[in-house]
This record gives C-alpha cells, sequence and structure tokens, in this order.
C-alpha cells in the first residue's frame, strides 16, 4: 500500500497502482481503511484535479461503503462539496462534474434540492461550463423521478414546477420534460401527444412573449444583442417542430411582419432549420 501510494503520488493515472489498493482493500472491508482511501485520493485529485482513474476509485470506494456499511449522507454533500472546490480551481473539468453527476443516486430528495438552490449561485458566474447544467438536469430528473410513479403527491409536482427555469440551452431540455411530465396525454409516450389545454396555452404563450422580447432587445443594452434574437428564433423554430400547434400560435400572436423577421434572422445563420417551415407551408397550402 505505501509502495502504490507512492506512485500514485507521482503519476495519478497508473491505474495498475489503483487496481492493486482495489485488491487488498476488497479483503479489508473496514470502513476506516475507506474513509482513509478517500482522504489519499482528495490529496492526488489537489494536484491532478482530471485524473479520471482517481476519479474512478473514488466511485468504487463508496460503493463499496455503501454495500458493507450505510452510506452517511455527509460522505455525499462532502464529495459533492469537494467537485464545486475543483470546478472553481480546474475549469471545464468534466471528469469531476460527471462524478458529481453520478453521486445524485444517492442523495436524497432533501439533498438533491439543496443542491439545486447552491447551484444557482455557482451557476450565475460559470454560464460557459456547461458540465454545470449537465449537473442540474441530472438533480432535475431526480426530482421528476416520483411524477412516474401512479399516485404522486402534490408536493412532488410543487416542486418540479419550481425548478423548470434557466438559461437558453438548457431550456429545450426543461421543454421537452415539462410537456412529458404536465402536458401530456398520458395515455400515449410520445412528446407530439400533447394536448393544448388552458396550462398548455399558457406556458407556449409565455415562450413566445420571451422570444418577441429578446428579438427587440435595445442594441445598445447587450453587446450580443445579435446572438440574443438569433438564439431565441432557433429556440422557437426547434419548438416548432416538436409541437407543429405552436406555428398557429406564433402566427396569432406575432403576426406576419414579426414573423417573417424570426424566420429571416435565423436564414442569415442557420438556413436549414427552415427547411421544416417550407414543409408546415407547403401542407397548409
Amino acid at each position: 500500500m505505501k509502495h502504490s501510494q507512492a506512485v500514485l503520488l507521482l503519476s495519478s493515472d497508473f491505474g495498475t497502482a489503483w487496481n492493486v489498493r482495489k485488491l487488498i482493500l476488497s479483503k479489508q472491508n473496514h470502513h476506516g481503511v475507506f474513509m482513509e482511501e478517500l482522504r489519499l485520493s482528495r490529496i492526488i485529485l489537489s494536484n491532478s484535479p482530471k485524473s479520471e482513474p482517481t476519479w474512478s476509485h473514488r466511485r468504487w470506494i463508496i460503493k463499496m461503503n455503501s454495500r458493507s456499511f450505510s452510506t452517511p449522507q455527509e460522505i455525499i454533500t462532502k464529495e459533492s462539496e469537494l467537485v464545486e472546490s475543483i470546478g472553481e480551481r480546474s475549469k471545464m473539468n468534466y471528469r469531476a462534474w460527471y462524478h458529481r453527476c453520478w453521486l445524485v443516486s444517492y442523495m436524497t430528495i432533501e439533498q438533491v434540492l439543496q443542491e439545486l438552490n447552491k447551484l444557482k449561485r455557482w451557476a450565475g458566474p460559470h454560464v460557459a461550463d456547461s458540465s454545470c447544467f449537465h449537473y442540474r438536469r441530472r438533480l432535475m430528473l431526480r426530482v421528476l423521478e416520483p411524477l412516474k410513479v401512479k399516485g404522486s403527491n402534490a408536493n412532488d409536482k410543487t416542486e418540479a414546477h419550481k425548478i423548470l427555469m434557466a438559461l437558453w440551452l438548457h431550456r429545450r431540455f426543461l421543454f421537452l420534460n415539462w410537456i412529458m411530465y404536465f402536458c401530456r396525454n398520458l395515455s400515449s409516450e410520445t412528446v407530439q401527444s400533447i394536448f393544448m389545454n388552458e396550462e398548455t396555452g399558457i406556458f407556449i404563450g409565455n415562450e413566445i412573449h420571451l422570444l418577441e422580447s429578446s428579438m427587440t432587445v435595445p442594441d445598445n443594452k447587450f453587446e450580443d444583442f445579435q446572438a440574443q434574437a438569433l438564439l431565441a428564433s432557433v429556440y422557437m423554430l426547434w419548438l416548432t417542430k416538436h409541437i407543429p400547434e405552436v406555428w398557429s400560435m406564433l402566427e396569432e400572436k406575432l403576426g406576419t411582419e414579426k414573423l417573417k423577421c424570426v424566420l429571416s434572422t435565423v436564414d442569415q445563420e442557420r438556413p436549414s432549420l427552415l427547411l421544416h417551415q417550407i414543409d408546415i407551408f407547403a401542407a397548409k397550402q
């Protein structure tokens, strides 16, 4: 164990050394030994934060500990905090965030909601870190899981409603899950089988209003106002591909001129996305 420790402190990706440690630890099967192993791998990660074998070893330790002993929730909390602290120092660390996503299966619903709240503060100054939003998706799906069970209570749905808010690239995931759990005809498994009830109409109406406001942002307010308008337009066309009924609502709420503006904005950068709209127009004729 001392020899492999020395090797790993020098070369964290030395897989044979990690495998030797796994073999010895599996025979000892002691909670204190597992905790000591987590401490060692934490030290190694402080110097090699993107070492995949080290992260993988931590997951193995947690699984082994949970099989023989109950996994204290404070261990999961500390693991999540470790990823957050490493994320501050090691930008775009996919391996660390994958580890954090993996931890969600060991979390209670209360812990998941706490993680979502904490992540709001972290996501603000780290908008470009897509791994952060992948983690949010994993947390959201964990909250939505009880809704799959017949007879889920009102509190489950209330918590689910609270978390479905996010940025443009995140909205597609949110919209699909909104439809799947709140607007879809429960007798069908397809997204297209939604029924246009009052709640669905309000929700889509709000999305159209968001599009309209994004198209009219003054050019002196944001440096990337053109990108904002493009992303909003692309998002709405993506929406019509999944729910054709949205197109008629766009025509009604935006009018012909604004709708042409939306198509023109997309045509300049993403002309291939308009092929679907041509099919829609052809079908109407």
